[in-house]
């Protein structure tokens, strides 16, 4: 009797490359390499004979700008019609000239406006009322010198609105900043005598030693440039050291040494001619 071997299931060939083969009784049959390694490339064979045209692709008909100067169109097999959007037209011919302004101002809080061609338009309110004063800042460190400044005259001085202004020889305006509030009246202090002893020292009512106020001279030095007008001071005390030093206070208690006082013959009648000026640099101040 002859053996009947059971059908073949499947057969395929594993990452290895052998053959491998599956029964229907679930036998797995191993047949060996069957995958070789890959050869050199073979050469370029003949081109074939030239195959029949094809049929006509789709193309576009019925090409045209419609009222909305957009671009539609259809394609050969389809009756849809599709929008390409709109198609910018050429440039037309440039416009008139238009009137320019030649010139502007307020008046009455309104603002005019002229033409080239002798209209005026009046563009309406444009200036409100002037807002309150607002309050004072604090007083900022001091910057650096500036260069010094091309010297004029000063032909006005003026106040407005808590600002000093100073108007020079041309007419030009400057804006000096706002003047500060008056401080109160400080104590007075009754001094009866000053005199100078013979050890050079400022002596007050007989009682009060001030301090050497007659050093030796000195040589006389170059005269300096022109210093620059400073800042507007208001003075909280004037007082002369031990060392005849003459030492004025401001209102932010910064103090300002201006040197020994200069001793001339008759001191009393110079020291009452320096009280007196000094008087009357405070009162300047009061604007």
């Amino acid at each position: 009797m002859n053996y009947i071997p059971p059908p073949i299931t499947y057969a395929k060939v594993n990452p290895l490359g052998q053959l491998v083969i599956g029964l229907e009784n679930g036998t797995i049959l191993n047949a060996g390499n069957v995958s070789g390694k890959q050869g050199t490339q073979g050469p370029t064979g003949s081109t074939g004979v030239c195959g029949p045209t094809g049929p006509i692709g789709p193309y576009m008909t019925n090409m045209k700008i419609n009222e909305k100067g957009e671009l539609t169109y259809q394609f050969s097999q389809y009756n849809q019609i599709l929008n390409a959007g709109r198609v910018p037209g050429t440039t037309g011919p440039q416009g008139p000239r238009g009137n320019s302004i030649v010139n502007c101002n307020v008046h009455n809080r309104n603002l005019y406006i002229e033409l080239d061609n002798g209209k005026a338009i009046n563009a309406g309110h444009v200036m409100g009322a002037t807002g309150p004063r607002g309050q004072m800042g604090m007083l900022g460190p001091t910057g650096a010198t500036g260069p010094v400044g091309k010297p004029f005259t000063v032909s006005r001085i003026f106040t407005t609105n808590d600002l000093l202004f100073l108007m020079d020889e041309n007419n030009r305006m400057y804006n000096c900043g706002y003047i500060g509030v008056t401080g109160p009246t400080g104590p007075s202090a009754i001094v009866n005598e000053f005199k100078v002893n013979e050890h050079g020292h400022l002596i007050v009512d007989d009682q009060f030693d001030a301090g050497l106020v007659k050093g030796p001279s000195g040589e006389l030095g170059p005269t300096g440039p022109r210093g620059r007008p400073g800042p507007m001071l208001r003075l909280k005390s004037i007082v002369v050291s031990n060392k005849g030093e003459l030492i004025f206070t401001d209102e932010y208690n910064v103090e300002y040494n201006t040197g020994v006082l200069p001793i001339i013959e008759k001191y009393e009648n110079r020291l009452q001619t320096l009280e007196k000026q000094v008087a009357e640099l405070l009162k300047s101040f009061q604007i």
